[in-house]
């Protein structure tokens, strides 16, 4: 047995080296490797799984005699690609143990360590407002949103953690208290919003107000790390409008998680998108990749998964009769037309996926990087179709001007005959 400190500094967790745990009755060993993190209640550990060999990250902490804790609750009925994957959950002695998935960096080491750029940026940022959007939606606020419950791996796929303090729109109960007085805890918790910390009403938009901290955490690096050259100047401009909508005192002037998906910020992601209704004749080389370009749509299958690309000009019906997009749009088009940096057909791409039409900003990294290899695919394959269609139509100029030619040797020679016999 070898001591850990936890709960401040006179307490300690005398962890097993082995850990065994029965999940989908399969029997799993897991064997302790490192300390990963030191936190105020609890510490996280590296162990590894001896029947895959993976790593795994196990968050150990003080029970307090209850069979589930909140967090592990909270982790076991979540199911999304921003969110960390729970394993299992084990009560050994005092201690209860959450078994999830290992990632290795946290946000704020990510951007201590790594050398990165603007579009680094927007596409950790947006996959936060994605992990956010499904909370929403699952009425699950997480109050303690900040860069070091944020987690990338060597893909740059954001995984959201640590719910011990989150609660649900229906219990807003909190386990844990402030002692100091507002201002001094506004300090202390810049991530938490101010309304939870004087006590008062808080619905997922607390949440927001964290991913306001957040943006400003990596502004603040950022600026130090990155060139101001034009480009970078203008989506500086853009992230501290992203700011201003969110990280704000007063609930009601922060803009909602979908408006914030749909901030000019993040329209790098999606520049390489095109007007594709003329690409029908189009049969690119698919690969691994199932790609039918058709009356203003794309359809395309990755493995098991379907999408339906809809272009910009394509008349969506079901999509333009959802209230929400229409919302989204008119928000857009008054809080943030000023700061438009691309073409506003970007804001009328949809995709159906899943027998669900969705705009194109809803969609997560994964599916998105899908759609965009797909298009790159088939932009290519039209470019070499424009260069055999460019090379066939200087074939047919040389073979008309010969013939052109020739007609005019031979009315040549015929005038010269006719003038010879009529001479």
């Amino acid at each position: 047995m070898t001591n850990l400190s936890c709960l401040g500094e006179n307490c300690t967790i005398d962890f097993p080296k082995e850990i065994v745990s029965c999940n989908l009755e399969q029997k799993y060993t897991y064997i302790f490797s490192e300390k990963i993190a030191k936190r105020t209640y609890s510490e996280v550990l590296m162990y590894i799984c001896t029947n895959t060999n993976q790593k795994v990250a196990i968050k150990v902490k003080f029970s307090a005699n209850t069979k589930d804790s909140k967090e592990n609750i909270a982790l076991k009925s979540m199911n999304h690609p921003n969110i960390v994957k729970y394993i299992d959950f084990l009560v050994i002695g005092e201690y209860e143990y959450i078994i999830m998935e290992y990632v290795p960096c946290t946000l704020e080491n990510y951007l201590e360590k790594q050398v990165y750029g603007l579009k680094d940026i927007k596409i950790i940022l947006k996959q936060i407002l994605d992990a956010m959007k499904y909370l929403e939606y699952i009425q699950v606020i997480h109050i303690n949103i900040k860069p070091n419950n944020i987690l990338l791996d060597e893909n740059l796929n954001v995984k959201l953690i640590d719910f011990a303090i989150c609660c649900t729109i229906q219990d807003k109960s909190l386990n844990f208290s402030i002692d100091s007085d507002l201002d001094t805890a506004l300090k202390e918790f810049p991530q938490i919003a101010p309304e939870i910390l004087s006590g008062d009403f808080f619905d997922n938009s607390a949440d927001i107000y964290s991913f306001g901290y957040v943006c400003l955490f990596i502004q603040e690096r950022f600026i130090e790390n990155v060139l101001c050259d034009e480009k970078n100047k203008k989506s500086n401009d853009l992230l501290s409008n992203l700011i201003y909508n969110s990280y704000c005192s007063f609930r009601t002037n922060r803009s909602s998680i979908s408006a914030l998906i749909f901030h000019p910020f993040f329209d790098e992601l999606y520049e390489s998108l095109e007007c594709f209704c003329n690409f029908d004749n189009i049969k690119p080389n698919m690969g691994d990749i199932e790609i039918w370009p058709y009356d203003g749509k794309i359809h395309i299958k990755k493995d098991n998964i379907e999408f339906t690309l809809y272009c910009s000009c394509h008349d969506k019906l079901d999509l333009d009769r959802n209230l929400e997009y229409i919302r989204i749009q008119k928000t857009y088009l008054s809080t943030f037309s000023f700061y438009n940096t691309t073409n506003i057909n970007i804001n009328k791409f949809s995709v159906k996926i899943r027998k669900i039409l969705l705009h194109i900003k809803f969609l997560y990294k994964e599916d998105l990087l899908h759609i965009i290899k797909a298009f790159e695919i088939i932009k290519k394959s039209r470019s070499r179709l424009s260069d055999k269609q460019m090379r066939s139509e200087y074939n047919q100029s040389v073979v008309e001007e010969n013939r052109v030619r020739s007609e005019n040797k031979c009315s040549y020679w015929l005038r010269g005959l006719i003038r010879s016999l009529c001479g």
